[in-house]
């Protein structure tokens, strides 16, 4: 296995180039005249000291709006290639665009794709060991296809489905299906008598996190994750990574 990293400089700002050279000559008109409109009471040196001011602060707040970071990509080359299938958030910041109005969400699913990992977006995958069949499936964030109508399987046949919210465990109508979930983080906060309070789900508690089975043959298991949403804390709802361990 080769592994090889890349950086380069980026930045963006709302319009590009021409966004911000517009935004700065506009700018720097506005302070150089306003130097006119100073009280010609002070000194010199005072009025100068004011226009330095006022220039430094407006660069601080270009170069805040430009963002300028480097990036780094990360290839990585194997003799062989193994089917993997990955579940993406699409949520927050992970749609916003940069200067070449991609956003993270379309640079992440290209990484994995050329380095030959398959993203599963309301797609499925079959393994078959010894002539028996499993099928994974993932559903996307933003419009996921509950009917899994692109899962081609007997109904006796073991289902796996990957999704992001665990409300959509009421949407799903299928038997021999084991969902895994996430969103919820947990509620980050569980508190003694009053549970999880802080649930994003209009559901509240109900699918809030761990084993769910209200339907027989149909369970949802809800992970806490390894981060925060919001706000960076948690309290008795530790951060998890599941390893699920599949049996005959």
């Amino acid at each position: 296995m080769n592994d090889t990293i890349l950086s380069r400089f980026t930045w963006d700002f709302p319009g590009g180039v021409t966004g911000l050279v517009l935004a700065a000559a506009l700018g720097i008109t506005l302070i150089v005249l306003s130097y006119a409109f100073t009280r010609t009471s002070l000194s010199p040196f005072r009025r100068m000291l004011f226009l330095i001011l006022r220039l430094t602060a407006f660069a601080a707040l270009l170069y805040c709006l430009c963002n300028p970071r480097m990036e780094t990509r990360r290839s990585v080359s194997q003799t062989h290639s193994r089917k993997i299938a990955v579940l993406l958030d699409e949520s927050g910041s992970m749609q916003k665009q940069n200067y070449w109005k991609r956003s993270r969400l379309q640079d992440a699913i290209r990484f994995l794709e050329e380095n030959g990992i398959r993203v599963l977006e309301n797609k499925a995958v079959t393994f078959e060991r010894d002539g028996k069949r499993l099928h994974l499936a993932g559903l996307a964030e933003s419009r996921p296809q509950t009917h899994l109508r692109f899962v081609k399987r007997m109904p006796e046949e073991p289902l796996i489905v990957m999704m992001h919210y665990p409300d959509n465990y009421l949407k799903i109508v299928s038997d021999s299906i084991l969902l895994v979930a996430g969103h919820t983080h947990g509620g980050q906060v569980k508190l003694p008598l009053l549970g999880r309070p802080g649930i994003p789900s209009r559901h509240g508690q109900r699918f809030a996190y761990g084993l769910i089975e209200e339907v027989p043959g149909k369970k949802m298991i809800v992970t806490s994750g390894i981060g925060t949403s919001m706000l960076r804390v948690r309290f008795s709802c530790p951060p998890e990574v599941v390893v699920l361990t599949l049996a005959k």
